[in-house]
């Protein structure tokens, strides 16, 4: 290659904004591990088994759990999503599960992802066992969430379980139980979240 052809090798390569390129740099790294996490051997057993736990703002965290949502939903004021403010156990857990932070919980409603919260009542039945009922006047579903596990700088993974509830407003409605949960490898760019993988655990 003559010195001219380097001299235009170097002048190519060097067009762009830096900053738009450590951006695209980022995100790109972001996709490669979680790409990378979706494909590995199965983990430890446990939810966030092997993966530290992320450290994210309420608003961030709120972000991360309402981009795995819209997977699932299409959020609105028709649909009535309430925050079961336990966390779901994970592999951290010496003890019982902690509660989900409240300023997480209030981020949530603040964008309107939830429309609050519910502590369910469970039926003392073991068989056909109807759906649990939260004090609310329209049905929806409960949604119970694990923190945010650090994947790579700009990527985590969450679990999510949702459940359909009874309103207290009418405990004699027809709704038959249902749980569905579900993994989420979620990447952050430019501030917005989106979810890169979904893998399902679990419906009944």
């Amino acid at each position: 290659m003559t010195r001219t052809s380097k001299r235009r090798t170097r002048a190519i390569f060097s067009l762009g904004h830096a900053p738009e390129r450590a951006a695209a740099t980022r995100a790109i790294a972001a996709i490669i591990v979680v790409v990378a996490a979706a494909c590995a051997p199965p983990a430890p057993k446990g939810r966030g088994a092997g993966l530290p736990l992320a450290a994210l703002t309420p608003a961030a965290q709120a972000g991360a759990y309402t981009a795995a949502l819209r997977t699932d939903f299409d959020l609105g004021p028709d649909l009535v999503l309430l925050l079961d403010t336990t966390y779901l156990p994970t592999a951290h857990d010496t003890a019982a599960p902690p509660p989900v932070p409240v300023h997480v919980a209030r981020a949530l409603q603040e964008v309107g992802t939830t429309q609050g919260t519910c502590a369910p009542q469970r039926s003392a039945r073991r068989v056909h066992a109807p759906a649990p009922i939260c004090d609310a006047q329209r049905a929806g579903y409960i949604i119970r969430v694990t923190p945010p596990f650090r994947l790579g700088t700009d990527s985590v993974r969450l679990f999510l379980r949702l459940e359909r509830y009874r309103p207290s407003a009418d405990t004699m409605a027809n709704i038959g139980p249902l749980q569905m949960e579900h993994r989420y490898d979620v990447v952050r760019h430019g501030g917005a979240w989106s979810v890169a993988h979904k893998a399902r655990l679990m419906e009944r």
